[in-house]
């Protein structure tokens, strides 16, 4: 078994996102067409929704399939496995998803309030608020396992290779 290492994944990520972003670009006007009579507030909204639906999918379903992996993961040769090697249930897909999606969300909030309270903006404050990344990061990159933090409590582990 080979686990997957830090730059895989974010390229897997990367790649996830473009999918995501495009999927979402697609689908809000759609859906706002259907929806004609809609204010700025309420597209926004709508915008926040379907972009939130789509990530929960994307990060749950692909997981649970046959390929055990999204397109950003089958591009990069990536799979998910539970801590047994065995093929991901669809209950602990969902909690790798959340918390996966709530280490994001607190890890892009410490750095915005880091960087917008501190008066220096020098290298002091890059330092800083890149320490925030970091935490999200260290687990996969002294784990053994390669394990992030959302893989640790969902109990799953991203492998390289093909199924």
């Amino acid at each position: 078994m080979q686990y997957a290492g830090i730059f895989s994944r974010l390229f897997a990520f990367i790649g996830d996102v473009i999918c995501i972003t495009i999927l979402i670009n697609i689908l809000t006007p759609l859906v706002a067409y259907i929806m004609p009579k809609m204010s700025h507030l309420q597209y926004e909204g709508l915008f926040i929704i379907i972009g939130t639906l789509i990530f929960m999918f994307w990060y749950t379903f692909p997981f649970t399939s046959k390929k055990q992996a999204t397109f950003g993961y089958w591009g990069q040769h990536l799979y998910l496995v539970d801590r047994y090697g065995e093929r991901v249930k669809l209950w602990r897909a969902f909690v790798r998803m959340v918390t996966f999606l709530t280490s994001i969300i607190t890890a892009i909030g410490l750095f915005t309030i880091l960087w917008e309270n501190i008066a220096n903006k020098g290298l002091v404050t890059l330092l800083m608020s890149s320490f925030c990344f970091i935490i999200f990061i260290l687990p996969c990159i002294i784990s053994p396992q390669r394990a992030m933090i959302h893989d640790i409590l969902a109990g799953t582990r991203v492998l390289k290779g093909r199924l």
